[in-house]
This record gives structure tokens, C-alpha cells and sequence, in this order.
């Protein structure tokens, strides 16, 4: 059904962001604006590694140019959980407009990363569907090499490796890690019930505008083997592409799902650190 899709485009658009490292105060915003306002073309600069307290992507969801919903994403201090010190990713996204009278979507992702070691320690989903509830939770132990999940059909135990990662993982995996171009890179997600093995390749380089701004960029595509894996682990039927941008932040600017009609797109409005805007045109 093309509602579900669309759904998913929303929902994944809540997975967008990079994190990893030791966590950031978020007050040095000028070294951001100096970023964005001065475009390096030609270059993919290593990654950052590190998040930063307080910064928030904003996106907007579109399809057939209409705009169907909105999310936000922010990083949020954290406790400690089992002795890991650990950052919390806050992603909500709802649907919006005329389309909300139609198809409510609410959701809500809270993401809990170690700092030093870039695993998730622990994962909890929220999602409301018109009238239906969908709520996921899985907590990772790297020791045992398991995941414990639930929802609402049960609990579950799988086995994982070192570098497993939660359905964010996708995302963020490029803000603490590099790559070379026209090289494989093999992912590991953990979707709960089952593992999936995701292999992606980055072949295309271009500048791309966006509303927060302009960055030269990288497209990330999944071979049609992992593109089958893709959707089953993220439900998000269709074939998918993601650009990020190049500088050391990796931020994720646009993903295009394609649906039965046209495109679904979800694009960066919108970049915040500490209270301050850094968008630009």
C-alpha cells in the first residue's frame, strides 16, 4: 500500500543522523557556520567521530510535492546504563496537514549509543498508526553477544557480533566511520526478531542543495540483495537512496524511497546547535 510506504519514509527519516565518540558541549557553533557557508567540492573529508549535545536536525517529507509530514532529531545527554557511558538520540516524526486526516502517524525512537565503543546499548520504538500501536524494545549486551527484544507479540533472543548495529545504525554509521569509494560496506542490523546483513556501496559524488543549506555530497546505495534486506529490516518497501553530506559531520540531506507513484523524499530543513540556527541559503 502506498500509505505504508509513505509511513516508512517517515519513520526513517527519523534515523538519519550520525553519532559516536565522545559527546560535545555543542558551544562552538562557529566552527558549523564556517562549514556550511564554505563548500569544500571534490572531497569527502574523514568523519568526525563524535556527536554534539544539543545539535537537531530538522526534515520535511514530501511526496508528489506535497508535503506529507515533518521530523525532528536531537542528541540528548544520558546516565550511564550498565556502566556505559552513553548519549541518547531523540527521533520523532508525525505526518501533517491534510494528509494527518487521512493517515495519522505519530512516532517516536530513543536511541542509547556507548560513547567510546559506537554500540547501541539500548533501543525503544513507539509508533501510533491510526488506531494501531506498534512498540519495539531491544537492549543490546556486546559481552553475551545478544539482544534481548520485545513487542507485542513476545520476547526474542538473538545472537550478534562486535558490530551489530540497531536500526539507527544505518544512519549513523558514517559520522564515526570512512570509507573508500566504489568499495563494498557490510552492515550488520539488528531489526529484533532477526539480523540483516546489508552491503552498500558510494559511487556518486555531486553538490546538493538543500534547505539547510548547500554541501557537496556522497550517495549511499544497497545492492538488490541488501536492498531486500533493507526494506524487511526497516519495513520500507522500495528502492532507496541516501545522500550525506562530505564534511566531517556526515549529515543526511535527502533520501528518495520510490513508491508505486513517484518518490516519497525526506530533506534537511533545517541544522541547530545550542540554541542557534545555523540554516542558510
Amino acid at each position: 500500500m502506498i500509505n505504508k510506504r509513505l509511513m516508512s519514509i517517515i519513520l526513517i527519516c527519523l534515523c538519519l543522523h550520525g553519532c559516536s565518540g565522545k559527546a560535545r558541549t555543542g558551544n562552538n557553533t562557529s566552527k558549523y557556520r564556517d562549514q556550511q557557508n564554505k563548500v569544500v567540492e571534490n572531497k569527502i573529508l574523514p568523519p568526525m567521530g563524535t556527536l554534539t549535545i544539543g545539535e537537531k536536525l530538522s526534515f520535511k517529507i514530501s511526496w508528489l510535492g506535497i508535503t506529507v509530514g515533518e521530523a525532528s532529531l536531537k542528541v540528548k545527554e544520558s546516565e550511564k546504563i550498565n556502566g556505559n557511558e552513553t548519549a541518547m538520540v531523540e527521533l520523532t516524526a508525525a505526518t501533517t496537514g491534510f494528509f494527518r486526516l487521512i493517515y495519522k502517524v505519530d512516532g517516536v525512537i530513543h536511541s542509547y549509543v556507548n560513547l567510546d565503543t559506537f554500540q547501541p546499548i539500548k533501543y525503544d520504538s513507539d509508533t501510533r498508526v491510526n488506531k494501531k500501536i506498534v512498540v519495539k524494545k531491544m537492549k543490546y549486551d556486546f559481552n553475551e553477544k545478544k539482544v534481548y527484544a520485545e513487542d507485542k507479540k513476545g520476547e526474542y533472543i538473538i545472537d550478534i557480533t562486535d558490530t551489530t548495529l540497531d536500526p539507527l545504525g544505518v544512519f549513523y554509521y558514517f559520522r564515526k566511520n570512512d570509507f573508500d569509494l566504489n568499495k563494498p560496506i557490510d552492515i550488520l542490523v539488528n531489526g529484533g526478531k532477526k539480523n540483516f546483513p546489508i552491503r552498500v556501496f558510494s559511487r556518486t559524488e555531486k553538490m546538493i542543495r538543500v534547505p539547510a543549506g548547500k554541501f557537496w555530497a556522497f550517495q549511499i546505495e544497497p545492492t538488490p540483495t541488501s536492498e531486500r534486506q533493507f526494506d524487511d529490516a526497516l519495513n520500507a518497501e522500495g528502492s532507496m537512496r541516501i545522500w550525506f553530506s562530505a564534511e566531517e559531520r556526515r549529515l543526511p540531506l535527502l533520501i528518495a524511497l520510490k513508491v508505486p507513484v513517484g518518490s516519497a523524499i525526506a530533506t534537511l530543513t533545517k541544522i541547530e546547535y545550542a540554541d542557534t540556527d545555523l540554516t542558510h541559503n
